[in-house]
């Protein structure tokens, strides 16, 4: 990782490399020089045998330190060339902080950019509830507008029939008035009793058309029958 290589000082980790194959070889030296097969030993003394195994171990893990150590700065100096920079002059800190600094700075924006997705799904969804809510607002309000004016109105084939109820009940007071007459004196209180109930009808209808002006907007009415009025 970029975050735990841009920690590391090249300089501080070659100088425990070092020191560390300098005391190892020192190690090796002193338990030959004073420990050596020539030299006789105390018959209980284990420190010579147990510090010998130790550097025997010691130097293999060692060697393969070596290796690594020869692979890693082989590596580092192939990478560094790659991405155009001196080898010799950039340190490992330097070069993978740069890399830190950039993956830190793309963690960054891509949850920014989240958020910012998140809170603009968060307000569209809002809007869409808000136009929903309103819609369904407008659509009760025009079915109740609706509502109102479909029973305060009557349609113009209502009206129609009306108009003809009424010319018919006119009709029919006219004839019985005709038919009185051509009954003579014979049937004169009989047909008086008629005559005054379809004027009666006649004068109840003319009333009614009356009212239909005032409260509605209908087209002009006929005009009441002269005979009937005149009567």
């Amino acid at each position: 990782e970029c975050g735990s290589a841009c920690r590391v000082s090249q300089q501080e980790m070659t100088n425990e490399y070092r020191q560390m194959g300098t005391k190892l070889n020192d190690l090796a030296i002193e338990l030959q020089k004073n420990f050596g097969d020539d030299i006789e030993l105390e018959e209980n003394d284990k420190f010579p045998g147990v510090m010998k195994e130790f550097v025997v171990k010691a130097k293999e893990k060692f060697e393969n330190l070596q290796m690594e150590y020869t692979e890693m700065e082989v590596a580092y100096k192939d990478v560094v060339a790659y991405f155009g920079e001196d080898p010799k002059n950039t340190k490992p800190d330097e070069f993978f902080g740069i890399f830190k600094t950039f993956i830190t700075s793309f963690e960054r924006a891509r949850t920014d950019n989240k958020a910012i997705k998140e809170r603009e799904l968060a307000a569209k969804k809002r809007k869409e509830e808000m136009e929903q809510r309103k819609k369904l607002a407008n659509n009760k309000h025009s079915s109740g507008v609706q509502g109102v004016q479909m029973t305060g109105q009557s349609s113009p084939t209502d009206d129609k029939h009306l108009m003809d109820n009424l010319l018919e009940t006119l009709r029919d007071g006219r004839d019985l008035e005709t038919r009185s007459k051509r009954r003579g004196k014979g049937g004169k209180e009989g047909g008086d009793l008629r005559v005054s109930r379809s004027m009666s009808i006649a004068i109840r209808a003319e009333d009614i058309l009356k009212r239909l002006k005032e409260d509605s907007a209908l087209p002009p009415l006929p005009e009441m029958p002269k005979e009937i009025i005149a009567e």
